[in-house]
């Protein structure tokens, strides 16, 4: 089911939305066109490959309608974000950090949508290659996050609510955590404690 947001609490959201997306999550990393400016369009294209996976290259998440996501409803795109659906339902490969980003708070997801959906179109298509161990995969295996998210802790300096943001909003969780087995998945009892391949997907502009 799509995510819902009260109206009344809108209120500072798309700046909120701006400091996660360019200061805490840094999605430029992955969907920036240009790798070495986090800060410019999101237009995406950037390739990660993968055994797994296949190519996989980052989604154009700027609101053109043709080829981003500008037909999406914040709603679709909060979905995306913390399930790792797309818009028709489909299963997004996970290099895109559902697990971790499942979660954000609603404000804080809905925050991200608002922000991105108020940036330029940028028209770009991204077309991926997915082999046929992701596709099997995908039948078999793979699966959105679909457990309740749990509100966020109460804002101020503590370990609490710096553990939401560490994990679940900027992604330090995803790069500096171990990974092993088949999936590669990170080892949660081991948070921090270093990975020489990040995310286990290396990435090529």
């Amino acid at each position: 089911p799509l995510p819902s947001f009260a109206p009344t609490g809108r209120v500072g959201l798309v700046q909120r939305g701006e400091f996660f997306v360019r200061s805490v999550a840094v999605c430029g990393h992955c969907h920036a066109a240009d790798p070495g400016d986090s800060d410019g369009p999101l237009s995406g294209g950037r390739a990660f490959r993968n055994w797994r996976l296949g190519t996989i290259r980052a989604s154009n998440i700027t609101p053109d309608s043709l080829t981003g996501i500008g037909a999406w409803s914040e709603a679709e795109i909060v979905r995306a974000i913390r399930n790792g659906n797309d818009r028709d339902g489909d299963l997004l490969a996970p290099v895109m950090p559902y697990e971790w980003f499942h979660a954000m708070s609603d404000r804080d997801a809905f925050a991200v949508a608002g922000y991105l959906m108020s940036q330029p179109p940028v028209n770009n298509r991204v077309e991926n290659k997915p082999n046929l161990i992701f596709k099997a995969a995908k039948l078999f295996i793979l699966g959105p996050a679909v457990d309740a998210v749990a509100p966020a802790p109460s804002r101020g300096p503590t370990a609490e609510y710096g553990r939401y943001l560490a994990n679940h909003v900027s992604l330090c969780a995803d790069c500096h955590t171990p990974r092993g087995g088949l999936q590669a998945k990170p080892d949660r009892d081991r948070l921090f404690a270093g990975d020489a391949d990040p995310a286990g997907f290396p990435a090529n502009p």
